[in-house]
């Protein structure tokens, strides 16, 4: 297992790949990986990423617990189990709720500073060894209620509905607020294009070199017929990666796409790192 893993890494550090051996080889990865060790690693982080925000935040001076998940096996099947302080309700009850787990491999694009007009960015896409998988939080109407382990890069839970409400009152994140809106339904639409993957990534870049940073709504990819789609969430449908990203970036954007976030765990602040040289107590390949 460790060589098979680390010959499927060693091979995306080549510089250049046709579109269907990119796709072969996440779709290898996906299928080679120990998605027990992967669980166990990513129900380790969000829980170290609850424990930071309910230190930083001072709730034990509220009286709020600790939020925490948990990852349990029903007949060798993963679900979820999360156990967080509802803070839309008034007393600020303490739920445990139970989900279905829909993994996501997390990819990055390495390189991009070199990016030429008419490249395939199919080439510059490399697996993610800090976020590997983050997982879809879906519930039993198919409702996404939540994304789990550096979601958007950085984020160790993001709680849906709270994340909706925040940007509806904030008027200048208009845009902001209608992703969100559609995010719950997502994962639903592309599963029933049964995808052959899912995908995420964060898809960071400041905007004209300032330290405003924005998200066009495509942070939710998948595979079909052997090309990769981003999810569209104000649209709602799947764009093929190049058409995407050359309808929605600018040039000196598609060349930042290999500009990142420090994950939450790692730094208190929200930072930003070149992709491809990750540290080795950042990385989390299951081995």
């Amino acid at each position: 297992m460790k060589h098979i893993v680390f010959a499927i890494l060693l091979s995306f550090s080549c510089q250049l790949a046709t579109s269907h051996e990119t796709i072969d080889r996440l779709k290898s990865f996906c299928e080679q990986a120990d998605m027990e060790c992967y669980y166990s690693m990513i129900e380790k982080n969000v829980n170290t990423f609850f424990r930071q925000e309910h230190q930083n935040w001072k709730r034990d001076s509220l009286g709020m617990p600790c939020e925490e998940i948990e990852i349990k096996y029903d007949k060798g099947k993963p679900f979820l189990v999360t156990k967080h302080v509802k803070i839309t309700t008034p007393c600020c009850d303490v739920v445990s709720e139970t989900s279905q787990i829909v993994p996501m491999l997390a990819i990055q694009f390495v390189g991009t500073d070199s990016y030429k007009e008419g490249d395939n960015l199919y080439d510059y896409i490399r697996i993610d060894s800090t976020i590997v998988f983050s997982i879809a939080s879906v519930n039993n109407r198919h409702k996404t209620t939540a994304f789990l382990h550096f979601w958007r890069g950085y984020f160790g839970y993001t709680e849906v509905e709270r994340h909706s409400l925040f940007y509806l009152k904030k008027k200048y994140s208009k845009k902001m607020a209608t992703i969100y809106s559609h995010l719950p339904y997502a994962i639903q639409k592309i599963q029933k294009q049964n995808p052959e993957l899912i995908l995420t990534s964060p898809f960071r870049y400041d905007y004209l070199g300032s330290s405003r940073v924005y998200s066009k709504g495509g942070e939710i990819l998948f595979i079909k017929d052997n090309k990769i789609y981003v999810y569209d969430l104000i649209n709602e449908k799947g764009v093929e990666l190049n058409d995407y990203i050359k309808r929605n970036f600018r040039l000196e954007e598609i060349r930042s796409l290999n500009q990142t976030y420090i994950p939450y765990i790692y730094s208190n602040d929200m930072k930003g790192k070149t992709t491809g040289n990750t540290p080795k107590d950042q990385i989390n390949i299951c081995k």
